[in-house]
């Protein structure tokens, strides 16, 4: 019963998650300004029907939900980089200190995907591309942009902040406000080498899966989880408290910034495969339950 009960209630928590991340907050009107229009043609609306399978008491029940989150295109042909943590039983059970390894009792399955640019009335139907468990992240793919104009957001640079450092999160508000462009700014706390490279922003929860960037406007990579490898137990419920912070608990989440040079991997191999990915659609009807995992080097 336990599990089906983190079936229903995380995806909506998820969902809530990502509206609180994208209020908009004061900041200087100088740079800040100039950061907002640079990146937010970039940041896009992703529109996720799903398919929720419980199974509790010798029972299984299904429901459809839908879900909205925000991406970033990444590439001009229109490769979209969203956080996984929605559609992936596996990562929210990483969010609340559960494992993942086993029957979770509950599946979340990805049947369609919308992508909207901007403030576009029009949705561009998209599918699941790739996925990278490690960095928690999904690609999803426009079908067809229609002779639509794609600006990518440039993961190459090598823009390190420090303790102290000033970073901004541009994400968008939803269609009942023209879908627009919010930007939010944090402070660097800490720096993590263990169990990966990152650095961790002060204030509450931030939108996963979305760009960083400097005083300047340079990338410096994308917001995420990072899992410690350490059980909620264990850390004392740490994980859990991570959670409860998003939720609005008073624990205090934590939001990570993993930097660019774990990400251009991930995105060149993410691009590579959402080609192989077009070119079985074409010839074979799609399965949305068989996500294309990006392949370790």
């Amino acid at each position: 019963m336990k599990n089906f009960a983190i079936a229903k209630i995380l995806p909506s928590a998820v969902i809530g998650l990502s509206i609180c991340a994208t209020l908009p907050l004061c900041a200087d009107s100088g740079q800040t300004t100039s950061i907002l229009s640079k990146i937010s043609p970039s940041i896009v609306t992703v529109k996720v029907v799903l398919k929720e399978e419980a199974k509790a008491g010798g029972q299984s029940h299904e429901e459809e939900t839908r879900a909205e989150l925000h991406g970033v295109a990444v590439t001009a042909d229109g490769l979209i980089m969203v956080s996984n943590t929605t559609f992936s039983a596996e990562r929210l059970a990483e969010l609340v200190g559960a494992p993942s390894d086993g029957d979770l009792g509950f599946k979340l399955i990805p049947t369609d995907f919308k992508v909207v640019f901007q403030d576009e009335e029009k949705e561009y139907p998209a599918y699941l591309a790739a996925s990278d468990s490690t960095l928690g992240v999904a690609f999803i793919k426009v079908e067809d942009l229609a002779g639509k104009s794609v600006v990518p957001v440039d993961f190459s640079g090598t823009a390190a902040p420090s303790i102290g450092d000033e970073l901004s999160e541009v994400s968008r508000l939803n269609k009942g406000y023209d879908y627009a462009p919010t930007l939010r700014t944090s402070h660097v706390s800490a720096e993590i080498d263990k169990p990966r490279k990152a650095w961790v922003l002060d204030g509450s929860a931030h939108e996963q899966g979305l760009p960083v960037l400097d005083a300047q406007g340079d990338t410096v990579g994308i917001l995420t989880y990072v899992p410690s490898g350490v059980s909620a137990s264990a850390a004392g419920g740490a994980d859990m408290g991570a959670f409860m912070g998003m939720m609005g608990g008073s624990a205090r989440a934590i939001s990570f910034v993993v930097p660019n040079s774990a990400l251009t991997p991930i995105i060149l191999q993410a691009e590579a495969q959402a080609k192989n990915v077009a070119a079985t659609r074409a010839t074979t009807p799609p399965d949305p339950k068989l996500p294309a995992p990006i392949k370790k080097q």
